[in-house]
Order: C-alpha cells, then structure tokens, then sequence
C-alpha cells in the first residue's frame, strides 16, 4: 500500500524526468561519454561540453550523494 508522501515522490520524480529515457549501461561515465562522441561525430549533432558536477561541487566545499543504484 503506498503512502500519499511515496505517491507524490513518484510523481515528482515522473515530472522531473518527463521527456527522458534512462538506460543502465555496463560502462564506466568516461566509456560512455567518449562511446557517445563516437557516435556523435558524423552526425548532424554537435557536442557542445561536459560538466564535471563534484569537481564543481567540491569548488564550493560541497560533495554530491552518490548516484542511485
């Protein structure tokens, strides 16, 4: 049985990622980043940057969570 607070979490979140796919991959980030440029080249597409958010973080003595299993 789900709490209102649990149904409005999953809502929230559903809303936040509205549009989006998220697909577990058996690569590290760096494979995938550089997987995703190889795919990129050729394209019409243009890869713009990446952004390093603990590096940024840490910049600003902060650290991030750890990302969700």
């Amino acid at each position: 049985m789900n709490d209102s607070s649990e149904t409005t979490a999953a809502t929230e979140t559903e809303q936040m990622n509205a549009g989006f796919v998220t697909v577990a991959g058996g690569e590290s980030v760096d494979a995938t980043v550089e997987r995703i440029k190889g795919d990129i080249e050729g394209s019409p597409l243009t890869f713009v940057t990446t952004v390093d958010h603990a590096k940024n973080a840490a910049w600003v003595d902060r650290t991030l969570p750890p990302p969700p299993c």
